[in-house]
């Protein structure tokens, strides 16, 4: 339930701040977490989304899923249908895993959209960005991205 108000939050906002006039700064507290998959690939990104200007907003957070990276990136609304155009960074963690760079185009209608991914290695990889309902325990905010990681390379809670 609490997922599905984040989820519903994230729309409103993002709707809201599309028919903003140009003029106006965005206000308000940032979204999340909200959970993206990358399928077919094990990607969890638990995201928190913050306004940074009109139809921009910002995202930092971390890939539960593959790694426990710190994920940024930002997020741009355009088109009707409304669809947000992501742009994101996977980085590198203890050289065991190499950036990666990549974005997609997410349908606010169905919460899913086409992606693709280019890692540092060079490999090139599509996926389907995917809303979904976060785990338990993925609910604990990301600003330990920034602070460290434990022993057994999760970060810090």
């Amino acid at each position: 339930m609490k997922q599905s108000i984040a989820v519903l939050s994230l729309i409103v906002v993002l709707l809201g701040s599309v028919v903003a006039p140009a003029s106006a700064d965005p206000v308000g507290p940032s979204i999340g977490p909200v959970c993206v998959t990358l399928p077919p690939f094990a990607n969890l990104l638990v995201l928190f989304i913050y306004p940074v200007g009109t139809n921009h907003f910002g995202l930092v957070g971390r890939d539960i899923g593959v790694g426990f990276r710190a994920v940024s990136g930002s997020v741009f609304l355009s088109g009707s249908p409304t669809q947000a155009f992501i742009g994101l960074t996977l980085h590198a963690r203890d050289g065991a895993f190499n950036s990666t760079i990549g974005g997609g185009n997410l349908s606010l209608t169905t919460l899913t959209g086409p992606g693709f991914a280019r890692a540092i290695d060079g490999g090139n990889f599509t996926f389907t960005l995917t809303v979904v309902t976060c785990p338990p325990g993925a609910t604990a905010d990301t600003d330990d991205v920034a602070v460290g990681d434990q022993a057994d390379g999760r970060y810090l809670p």
